[in-house]
């Protein structure tokens, strides 16, 4: 009889590429600086943002993956004072077309709690599959499953660009872009 000891990691998956993901992490780095760069410098601001960004990279967070929150719950901010027409509407445009619709809009750093981050970071998570290719086959994937698997399978934590980060007290340091 043979004891388990310990589990082996899963193997990546077979649409991980690391040249790709950089350079999908370069792209979402200049598309947030034009977006969301005036709501990065009063969250830069706020002692209780950046404590819980301490949290986020204890966890092995990047940068570009705390963006994807503040983008996201942005994009949420607009869309309900815009009173958009739903998912529908914005599944259809374009990044571009994003990025220009939360560039310059701010809101009160309090609304950036550790409540509406985990949710905002969690649907870029989702996000991030539907630009890998992958297909979302529930219409709520449950908390962390897709964090889970593209930690796992994508090797998201691994990659970066070099900086400091950005949200820790004195630091303000995007990453330099080509």
């Amino acid at each position: 009889m043979t004891l388990i000891t310990g589990f082996q990691k899963a193997p990546l998956h077979k649409r991980f590429n690391e040249a790709e993901l950089l350079q999908t992490i370069v792209n979402r780095y200049r598309n947030f600086y034009k977006s969301i760069t005036e709501q990065v410098r009063i969250l830069q601001g706020s002692k209780e943002f950046i404590e819980l960004c301490k949290d986020y990279y204890l966890k092995g967070y990047k940068d570009w993956i705390i963006l994807g929150g503040i983008f996201n719950l942005l994009l949420n901010e607009k869309e309900i004072q815009n009173k958009f027409k739903g998912r529908a509407v914005l599944e259809k445009i374009t990044n571009n077309q994003l990025t220009d619709m939360v560039k310059g809009f701010t809101i009160n750093a309090s609304n950036f709690n550790k409540k509406n981050m985990d949710n905002f970071i969690d649907i870029f998570f989702v996000t991030m599959l539907k630009t890998y290719g992958f297909e979302i086959r529930y219409p709520r994937m449950g908390m962390h499953q897709a964090e889970k698997f593209l930690k796992e399978r994508m090797n998201i934590l691994e990659l970066d660009l070099p900086h400091k980060f950005l949200f820790i007290e004195g630091t303000n340091e995007w990453p330099a872009l080509k």
